[in-house]
């Protein structure tokens, strides 16, 4: 992996963002309804999420185009937050770390906008909500990434590894939820799987290529002597 961790901020701040989202639509319901200890453990209702972002089939297509990307920083309930949060976590790390900051936040958006517009077009009378499709879009980077760069992965600290075990069993976990549940939220999720690995793929391979020419010209210029030495 190249760059450490202490130089990545946008997964974090994806984070943090994710949690205020998922706070201020709940405190919002607590204080219409005036309950605010029990409101942050109950699902946050549909009208609530459309109020605050969310989207759906009549504010899309009537021009709210915004919420393809608001929709994505809210969460229904604490549980859905938390394992999108664990998801974000380690697999935003990876991919980040991989990649750098602007490709990360590439991948994550569009996939992300993507998938939710999947499931916007799939279920239009549906409010649309959560970071599942961007992360799934993480999960197909990351699939992406190591169709590529597979040989070098010997080379990776444990964490990394283990991190990216734990992004791709959250892959896993999601994917058969979707197969095992009758919902049409997943073509919203296959919709972010598929265009985060195309964007992984499109963003990894011309680095890589780049990387493995600078070092065939590296290479060619050692003299034969010399290399013998090596």
């Amino acid at each position: 992996m190249r760059r450490s961790l202490a130089s990545l901020w946008v997964a974090y701040v994806l984070m943090v963002l994710n949690v205020f989202g998922w706070l201020y639509a709940s405190l919002k319901m607590a204080l219409a309804h005036g309950d605010a200890p029990v409101a942050l453990a109950k699902p946050i209702n549909g009208a609530m999420l459309l109020a605050n972002g969310a989207a759906d089939g009549a504010t899309v297509f009537g021009g709210a185009w915004w919420r393809l990307i608001t929709a994505q920083f809210l969460h229904v309930q604490p549980l859905h937050l938390a394992l999108n949060l664990v998801g974000l976590y380690c697999l935003g790390r990876y991919v980040e770390t991989a990649l750098g900051a602007m490709r990360f936040a590439a991948i994550y958006f569009g996939a992300g906008t993507l998938g939710m517009l999947a499931s916007v077009v799939a279920a239009p009378a549906l409010v649309s909500s959560g970071a599942s499709q961007a992360i799934l879009g993480l999960v197909g980077a990351s699939l992406a990434y190591l169709s590529l760069v597979w040989r070098d992965m010997r080379e990776w600290r444990w964490p990394s590894r283990f991190a990216l075990g734990l992004g791709l069993l959250y892959g896993a976990i999601q994917i058969s939820l979707d197969i095992a549940t009758v919902h049409t939220v997943k073509s919203g999720h296959l919709a972010g799987l598929l265009a985060g690995f195309a964007l992984g793929y499109l963003l990894t391979w011309p680095a890589k290529w780049r990387g493995t020419r600078h070092a065939t010209n590296e290479q060619a210029a050692i003299p034969a002597r010399t290399r013998e030495r090596l």
